[in-house]
């Protein structure tokens, strides 16, 4: 019969080296998967976008123009229930989710007036879609530094895009923002990049 061999057990140094080849190892690792989770964030944002996009084209479909908003009794644009966009696109998409930016969690919601997704009412309400000259570089929705109440009106809202007060965009997805154009397609714009005139083509900085 063959003898029985004793294993050694690990001395404390070998016991440390291995522990440090692991902790160099999780260091290296952990970027690349918040990297990772950051783009999977971004994808399900994009598709978000990409379903509010398609409440908005069946919305003018069925009522020729995109749509309202509404000043209410608090003076704020709205994106409330009924005659206020929201309203007026949910029984398209009919998913409160779809409202919610994955990279922004923790806010605080209100069914009826927020959304992560800040609307160029300014350019966009009750026009036709026909009537816009340039629809492939002309945005509906794009995040919003905001939770709600707000939409975009004026230049000094988006331009410059990094400004300090005033500022209704944001670039929650490694300083780019994911925005819907009113042809229907998705796209991310790095800072800088959303210019005035993809609000409104009167628009210069």
């Amino acid at each position: 019969m063959f003898a029985s061999r004793r294993l050694r057990p690990f001395t404390l140094i070998e016991l440390l080296v291995v522990i440090a080849i692991i902790a160099i190892l999780a260091s290296m690792l952990l970027p690349a998967l918040q990297q990772a989770r950051a783009k999977a964030r971004a994808i399900n944002c994009t598709g978000n976008m990409k379903q509010l996009g398609l409440g908005v084209i069946m919305y003018a479909d069925d009522n020729k123009v995109m749509p309202h908003t509404f000043w209410d009794s608090v003076l704020s644009w709205q994106p409330a229930d009924g005659g206020s966009y929201k309203g007026l696109v949910n029984p398209y998409i009919n998913s409160q989710k779809v409202w919610e930016c994955p990279s922004r969690p923790g806010t605080t919601w209100n069914d009826l007036k927020s959304t992560h997704y800040v609307y160029n009412y300014g350019y966009c309400r009750n026009r036709a879609m026909e009537a816009v000259t340039k629809p492939t570089e002309t945005v509906v929705f794009c995040a919003s530094s905001a939770t709600s109440v707000h939409g975009i009106d004026n230049t000094n809202q988006v331009w410059p895009n990094d400004a300090a007060s005033g500022l209704r965009i944001s670039f929650p997805h490694n300083d780019q923002a994911n925005v819907l154009w009113v042809d229907g397609h998705v796209s991310a714009v790095k800072k800088n990049g959303l210019v005035p005139s993809f609000f409104n083509p009167t628009w210069t900085p």
